[in-house]
């Protein structure tokens, strides 16, 4: 019967299509992970094999958990068992990786991932002005820091230094309120004639300095 007032009646004809793999080609992972941060885009396919990551600046490495079923697995060229932990160091910017099935008398299935680990920010989390730093007997370096957008100072430290490098204390601030304080009594003369400055960290990574570079002037 016509579907419509006015079409004649035609035949209709359906169709059932079987994708066949390639047996000359590796069967392909059987899973594939992201541990550390981020997640991979697309969600994983054995039929796709291009992926994205996108992590944080204060993400330094994630690890990479491959799983096939038969064959072997080669990450960055180096050949790892099925479903280990691989850890794989970060730099700024994009970072690829490479995956590699491989199977007995078949061609390579090969996978790749690009990891965008994003720059650092403009520091949220400063020092605030109205510090104490006083080198007269020994030197007292007592404040808090300050944020408009940090509410917690969980994974924060503050680090005291000549300013030629040389560390002298570094630690951690008040998580509540972000205040912190640091007594030397041992600080040789020539350190007290070059100078101070100081050095903010989040969760182990250093902050940018400030236009000043961080310098302590005594008040």
């Amino acid at each position: 019967m016509p579907q419509k007032k006015g079409l004649k009646d035609s035949p209709i004809s359906s169709f059932e299509y079987r994708v066949v793999e390639d047996s000359t080609i590796a069967r392909g992972l059987d899973g594939l992970t992201i541990i550390g941060g981020g997640r991979l885009k697309p969600e994983f396919d054995r039929r796709v094999y291009d992926y994205e990551v996108e992590v944080d600046y204060l993400v330094e490495s994630i690890s990479i958990n491959a799983r096939a079923n038969t064959g072997s697995i080669l990450i960055n060229g180096g050949e790892v068992a099925s479903e280990e932990d691989v850890e794989i160091d970060l730099e700024v910017g994009q970072n690829r990786i490479t995956i590699i099935h491989k199977e007995e008398g078949k061609k390579d299935r090969t996978y790749t991932i690009i990891v965008r680990r994003k720059d650092m920010d403009s520091p949220e989390v400063w020092l605030d002005p109205n510090y104490t730093f006083n080198t007269s007997i020994v030197v007292i370096f007592k404040g808090r820091l300050a944020s408009n957008t940090v509410k917690t100072f969980n994974g924060y430290e503050i680090e005291l230094l000549s300013r030629a490098g040389n560390s002298f204390e570094r630690t951690a601030v008040n998580p509540v309120d972000g205040s912190f304080e640091i007594v030397l009594s041992d600080v040789d003369i020539w350190d007290k004639l070059i100078g101070f400055k100081y050095r903010i960290y989040q969760n182990g990574v250093p902050l940018p300095e400030d236009e000043d570079g961080n310098i302590l002037n005594p008040r």
